[in-house]
C-alpha cells in the first residue's frame, strides 16, 4: 500500500515538473467555460472560467473572451479595449480564428497592410480554417496586395467549398474590375448596405458595390447574430438583416 502511495506521489511530482498540470488545468477550465456558455447560458461564469484557462495557456480561451467582450453577452458588458487585448493574445498564440479576424483588419482598414493580412490568412489556412480559404480566394480574385490570379483564387475557393462554404461559381468565375461579385443587383445591394449600417456593422459608402468592406460587414453581422459565416453578398444575407431589424 505504501509502495502505491509513493508511486502516486512520484507521478504527481512528474506531472508538476513537466508542466502537464497546466495542460490539465487549461482543458478543465475550457470545458467548464464551454458548459456554462453553451449549456447554461451563464456568460459570467463562462468568462471567469475562460480567464482561468487563458492563464494556463489556452488560445481558445483568449479568443472566446474576445467574442464575449467584443459584443457583450447577457450579464457581461461589452469592453472593446479588453476584447482587443484578448484577440491580440489569441493572435500571438496563433489561434486560427483570431488570425482570420486580425487579417480582415489589415486587409480592409483605411490604410491596409496587405502583406500582414495575407500572412495571417495563410497561417490560418494552414490550420484548415475554411473562412481563411474563402478570403484568400477573394484576395487573389481582386488582387489585394498581390497580382490578380484566377488560378489561385479558384484553388482557394475550391478548398472553401469543400467545407461547405458558398463561393463564387467557379465554372463562370471572371475577374471583375469593380471588385464585386454578387447574386444581387445594385439597388438590392444598396438596401443590404443600408440595413447593415442601421445594425451598426457597415460604416462605408452606400454605393451598391459588393466590395471587401461590405463582405467584412456581413461577416461581422453573421458572427454577432450567430449565423453561419459566409461573408458573401446574397439574398439570404439580405433576408437575415431584415429579420434582425424587425425584432
Amino acid at each position: 500500500m505504501k509502495t502505491l502511495k509513493y508511486i502516486v506521489i512520484a507521478v504527481l511530482i512528474a506531472i508538476f515538473s513537466t508542466g502537464c498540470m497546466d495542460t490539465v488545468k487549461k482543458e478543465y477550465y475550457d470545458a467548464e467555460a464551454d458548459r456554462y456558455y453553451y449549456e447554461n447560458k451563464n456568460y459570467q461564469e463562462a468568462a471567469q472560467n475562460y480567464k482561468e484557462a487563458a492563464q494556463n495557456g489556452s488560445s481558445y480561451a483568449y479568443y472566446s473572451l474576445y467574442e464575449i467582450y467584443k459584443y457583450g453577452k447577457n450579464g457581461v458588458s461589452p469592453n472593446e479595449e479588453y476584447a482587443d487585448r484578448m484577440l491580440k493574445k489569441a493572435v500571438d498564440m496563433k489561434d486560427y480564428r483570431a488570425e482570420y479576424i486580425y487579417a480582415m483588419r489589415f486587409l480592409y482598414s483605411v490604410t491596409p497592410d496587405y502583406q500582414k493580412g495575407i500572412d495571417l490568412l495563410e497561417s490560418s489556412a494552414k490550420k484548415e480554417y475554411p473562412y481563411a480559404y474563402l478570403e484568400l480566394g477573394y484576395v487573389y480574385l481582386y488582387g489585394l496586395g498581390v497580382p490578380s490570379n484566377r488560378v489561385k483564387a479558384i484553388e482557394y475557393f475550391r478548398l472553401a467549398n469543400s467545407f461547405g462554404l458558398k463561393t463564387p461559381n467557379i465554372d463562370n468565375l471572371t475577374l471583375v474590375a469593380t471588385n464585386k461579385y454578387s447574386d444581387l443587383d445594385k439597388e438590392t445591394i444598396i438596401e443590404l448596405q443600408k440595413n447593415l449600417k442601421k445594425l451598426g456593422f457597415y460604416n462605408s459608402t452606400i454605393d451598391g458595390i459588393s466590395g471587401p468592406m461590405t463582405r467584412k460587414a456581413i461577416s461581422d453581422f453573421q458572427i454577432y447574430y450567430g449565423y453561419e459565416v459566409s461573408g458573401r453578398v446574397s439574398q439570404e444575407i439580405l433576408n437575415q438583416t431584415v429579420r434582425e431589424l424587425q425584432k
